[in-house]
């Protein structure tokens, strides 16, 4: 008997999650990070900051009672300060003991075998949740050449020989924390991968690239956002010398705490460069807020099995949880600063786009075409980013185009294109003078493509002004240090994304030297809304007419489960039941034809072979004008049938648009909407995220629906069979 959780098979949105692959075990420390070949990033521990952040981090581990925890550094016992200290989530602090070889990787080959005598010791019943550990560097007060490595060293060299751990040194080569089941690491225990992370990580390459060397720098980690978005970066082969490394929500931000989306001009030298007045960066040694984010970066792939927050020291913080993906936006429309709607003036110029944000605090990338060549975002097209928060939105656009150049009266409508996104991290580095491949940045969870999961972006731009970037033969004012020269990213700027999967934002010749880099990502959320609006100069005769934007909402809910031919009991699907996790289900529209059924059931509730699940998805057209030619694509879940004689021979799709219901045949050539497309049977229209098809998908095809009211609501029904 096949049993599948009904959790498995119950979904709100068309977008159905890939299982969860769990990575095989590994330790967790830099044997991980030197895996990739280039140079070893000796991690800082010192009493000096860069940019505000002192060069020393806790790391941190998630453990459960009776689990072991193992700890070794090749700093442990070595000159005034050298050891390993931790926390445990109460905040009870202890330290490894210094005694012979306990604790102490004293080679790679050590390092890289796990074949020291680890610092071990088993979590009690109530210590449960994140352990913060400090390794400690032999002497973190130490300044000038002795604080740091006296040359970058190969990740795979032996550095016990080329470089061995110093009383002098500020830093620690190599260290590992790995927690283990059944017994301590060295008697045997199984080690547990995914539970090792740090807010940022304070490295020094010990040098810069120089003649034919090239100090590169290939580390990859896992940033674990607080919305259980992950991405994998790996720097490629980025040469910074000494810098701290972190993602967060927002990168750089102004004065009142919204973010610039670009790289910002430091001030002070390399040893110590600052933020500039006027701007902000939330320090990742600080604790989160409300607004805040410091994302998580993990040495090994996330442990799926922890749970959504765990206490530590620091207090009660986030950890696993699956990404939710939000609804599209909707309310699409432009107000010209005099007041009226779709028509801006010469003078006074510009006006607001409003928008709804159906989701949680996103991002949006409004893009106008300026131009008029029907291409977005080229040439002198005016791209607006910025923060999406939920509800009502406002952006207001000053009438000027890319080039700052104020956009002419036109009888032609210009159009627009809003996309929200969600997910975001941005990965701001202080003083990275060189990246010469770019780096590469992957998201894997959620595997949804489109998007594309290797788009980043960027803005190195250059306007001459306030604290923006200077490259070599380049001019600014007083806030620019254009001395500094460089070789800039081509092209300058990439803020409708570029992919990264062969590396990108690429810069060279200390074009990042006093400078603080961004780089961000996000998941944006189709459809993307169109808009038009027009210019006048108040007598030349202006086309004014809006046409308007669609807008389709769906609610997917399961309606029925029957066993043997009779409802499974114990649930209702006869009733309106909120979910909290969308506003689509309270949109006013639905008056006339209630999205009803279940959105979600426990987990224990387990269904058998032969079981039968009816799922509705509801739909509702509430845009500015009526929906035309739109596709819908459902894919089939894992471990399901699709049951093709529902509604008559070969009718196994219901269709209701306003008041009108006809049963759909499944046929994928025939002329009616519905389709059923067999697994692995391509599917071309781009409703399906898929083309591949793996396990099989319900289809409407180039359906119309009214935006009247109480017309505007119809549903797509379909059953499906557990294996």
């Amino acid at each position: 008997m096949n049993k599948l959780s009904l959790q498995t098979l119950a979904v709100t949105s068309c977008l159905l999650p890939l299982a969860w692959l769990a990575s095989p075990a590994r330790s967790e420390g830099s044997r991980e990070l030197t895996a990739n070949g280039g140079y070893r990033p000796h991690l800082d521990y010192r009493n000096s900051s860069l940019g505000g952040v002192i060069r020393q981090t806790s790391i941190k581990v998630y453990a459960e009672a009776n689990e072991y925890i193992n700890l070794a550094s090749s700093a442990h016992g070595v000159g005034p300060f050298g050891a390993i200290n931790y926390r445990d989530p109460s905040g009870a602090s202890g330290s490894c003991p210094i005694s012979g070889t306990i604790g102490v990787i004293s080679s790679r080959a050590e390092e890289t075998s796990q074949s020291y005598t680890p610092c071990s010791f088993i979590v009690g019943p109530t210590q449960t949740g994140i352990w913060e550990i400090d390794f400690v560097s032999p002497n973190p007060n130490a300044t000038g050449p002795g604080a740091r490595p006296d040359d970058a060293i190969l990740a795979s060299a032996a550095w016990e020989a080329s470089q061995p751990q110093n009383n002098n040194d500020a830093f620690v080569t190599a260290w590992d924390v790995t927690v283990t089941t059944g017994n301590a690491l060295n008697a045997g225990g199984t080690p547990q991968s995914g539970r090792v992370f740090a807010n940022y990580f304070p490295w020094n390459m010990g040098a810069n690239s120089a003649g034919s060397t090239t100090v590169a720098l290939n580390s990859q980690v896992v940033v674990l956002t607080d919305r259980g978005f992950q991405y994998q970066i790996d720097l490629n082969g980025i040469d910074p010398f000494g810098f701290i490394f972190f993602a967060n929500n927002k990168g750089f931000q102004d004065s009142s705490g919204e973010p610039i989306y670009r790289s910002l001009q430091l001030e002070g030298t390399n040893a110590n460069p600052s933020i500039p007045t006027g701007y902000a960066l939330h320090l990742p040694s600080s604790a989160d807020t409300a607004d805040d984010i410091t994302h998580k970066l993990f040495i090994n792939t996330p442990d799926p099995t922890m749970p959504n927050s765990a206490g530590s020291a620091s207090g009660i913080t986030w950890l696993f949880q699956p990404p939710i993906i939000p609804a599209p936006p909707s309310d699409f429309a432009f107000t010209g600063v005099n007041g009226t709607s779709g028509l801006a003036f010469i003078s006074p110029a510009g006006g607001n786009f409003t928008f709804t944000n159906n989701g949680t605090t996103g991002t949006y990338t409004l893009v106008l075409d300026l131009n008029q060549n029907g291409t977005l975002g080229d040439g002198n097209d005016r791209i607006l980013v910025g923060r999406a928060t939920p509800g009502t939105n406002s952006v207001f656009w000053d009438g000027l185009d890319g080039d700052g150049v104020a956009v002419p009266a036109s009888a032609s409508l210009y159009q627009t294109e809003l996309t929200t996104a969600y997910g975001e991290v941005h990965f701001p580095m202080f003083d990275p003078e060189n990246n010469p491949n770019g780096l590469i940045i992957q998201r894997i969870s959620p595997t949804n493509n489109p998007p594309d999961p290797f788009n980043i972006y960027y803005d190195d731009a250059n306007t001459g002004t306030d604290y923006t970037l200077c490259a070599s033969s380049e001019a600014g004012d007083s806030t620019l240090n254009c001395s500094i020269g460089g070789t800039p990213p081509n092209p300058r700027s990439s803020l409708l994304g570029t992919n990264s999967s062969g590396g990108a934002h690429a810069w060279d010749n200390d074009f990042g030297n006093i400078r603080g880099m961004d780089t961000w990502v996000n998941f944006p959320i189709f459809p993307s809304l169109e808009g038009t609006f027009s210019i006048s100069d108040g007598t030349t005769t202006t086309t004014t007419t809006e046409t308007g934007t669609s807008n389709l909402r769906i609610v997917k809910r399961i309606t029925n489960i029957t066993r043997n031919g009779s409802t499974l009991s114990g649930f209702d699907f006869t009733s309106f039941i909120d979910d909290p996790g969308t506003t689509d289900d309270n949109a006013s529209g639905w008056s006339s034809l209630s999205p009803i059924g279940i959105y979600e059931v426990p987990d224990t509730t387990l269904l058998t072979s032969g079981d039968v699940v009816e799922y509705t998805l509801y739909l509702l057209s509430d845009g500015d004008v009526a929906l035309s030619g739109a596709d819908l694509c459902d894919p089939l879940p894992d471990g399901a049938s699709f049951v093709t004689d529902t509604y008559g021979s070969d009718r196994g799709i219901l269709l209701r648009l306003s008041s009108s219901e006809v049963s759909q045949t499944n046929d994928t050539t025939d002329t009616d909407e519905g389709k059923f497309y067999a697994a692995l049977t391509p599917v071309a229209i781009d409703a399906c995220t898929n083309a591949n098809n793996p396990n099989g998908s319900v289809t409407i095809e180039g359906f119309s629906l009214t935006n009247t009211a109480t017309d505007n609501v119809g549903f797509v029904r379909f059953q499906v069979t557990v294996n």
